[in-house]
C-alpha cells in the first residue's frame, strides 16, 4: 500500500509539471509584466510615422498629409501657413502680429523673402515709436522736476505737445499699415489655396496630396479665419484642426 501511495504522488507531480509547461501562468492585469506582443505594439507606436508635416529644412517645402508625401513649389504664404499649423486653436492673431512673428522666426531662412512691403515699414515704425517714447519720457521728466526753470518747462511742454501729435500720426500710419498687411496676407493665402486646389499629377488628374491639403486649409484655416475676423472686418487668422490632427513644422519652440 505504501508503495502504491508513493507511486501515485510521483504521478501527480509529473502531471502538474506537464500542465504547467502546457499552460504557463498568465500574469494578472496591471502586474507590471509585459508580453512579447505588448513590446511589439509599443515599438510600433513609438516608431509610427508622422501623419502630417510641413517643413522647409532642405531648401524646399516637404509636405506629408495623411501619410502621403509631396514636394511644394516655394511660396511665401507657406511660412505663414506653417506657423498657423504649428499653433492651432490659439486666439485669432491679427495680420500685423502674424507678419511680425513669422518674420522674427523665419527671416534668416534663405527662402524667406526680404522684399515684403511690411518688412522695412515694420522696422522703421518700431524705431520711430521707440524714439518718440524716449523723447516723451525725457520731456515729462523736465515738467515733473521741481528744480527746472519755468521757461525750460514751458519749452518742454510745447515740445511734448508736438511729440503727442507725432505719436498719434504714427499710430494712424501703423493702423493703415496693419490693414494693408492684412489684405496682402489674406490675398496670399487665397492664392496659395487656389494653386493647391488646382494642382494636377503627371496624368492630369487632381493631385492626390495637394488637392486634399487645399481642402483641409479651406475648412480649418481659411473659413475659421474669416469667422474669427469679427465685426470690424479686420482680417485675423486662426487654425482649428479636427480632433486628432497635429502638425510637425520643424519649428523650434
Amino acid at each position: 500500500m505504501k508503495t502504491n501511495s508513493k507511486t501515485n504522488r510521483q504521478k501527480s507531480k509529473v502531471q502538474k509539471t506537464k500542465a504547467t509547461a502546457q499552460h504557463p501562468a498568465v500574469p494578472p492585469p496591471n502586474s507590471g509584466a509585459t508580453s512579447g506582443s505588448d513590446l511589439g505594439l509599443q515599438t510600433l507606436v513609438s516608431s509610427a510615422p508622422i501623419r502630417h508635416s510641413l517643413r522647409n529644412t532642405s531648401g524646399f517645402w516637404e509636405l506629408v498629409f495623411d501619410d502621403q508625401p509631396a514636394v511644394l513649389v516655394q511660396d511665401q504664404a507657406l511660412f505663414y501657413v506653417a506657423w498657423l499649423l504649428g499653433h492651432p486653436s490659439v486666439p485669432p492673431i491679427e495680420a500685423r502680429d502674424l507678419a511680425g512673428t513669422v518674420y522674427d522666426l523665419y527671416a534668416p531662412h534663405s527662402d524667406f523673402s526680404q522684399a515684403l512691403p511690411w518688412v522695412p515699414d515694420r522696422q522703421d515704425e518700431s524705431q520711430v515709436a521707440k524714439l518718440l517714447v524716449l523723447k516723451q519720457e525725457r520731456l515729462e521728466a523736465i515738467l515733473d522736476s521741481p528744480d527746472e526753470l519755468e521757461p525750460v518747462q514751458n519749452e518742454a511742454l510745447r515740445e511734448l505737445v508736438v511729440v503727442y501729435q507725432l505719436q498719434q500720426t504714427c499710430a494712424e500710419l501703423i493702423a493703415e499699415s496693419a490693414r494693408n498687411i492684412a489684405d496682402l496676407l489674406a490675398h496670399s493665402l487665397c492664392q496659395l489655396h487656389s494653386r493647391l486646389a488646382s494642382a494636377v499629377d503627371g496624368k492630369g488628374e487632381p493631385h492626390p496630396v495637394l488637392h486634399p491639403f487645399a481642402r483641409h486649409l479651406l475648412l480649418y484655416l481659411i473659413i475659421p479665419s474669416i469667422r474669427g475676423s469679427g465685426p470690424d472686418r479686420v482680417p485675423r487668422f486662426i487654425y482649428e484642426p479636427p480632433s486628432g490632427v497635429s502638425w510637425d513644422t520643424g519649428e523650434v519652440k
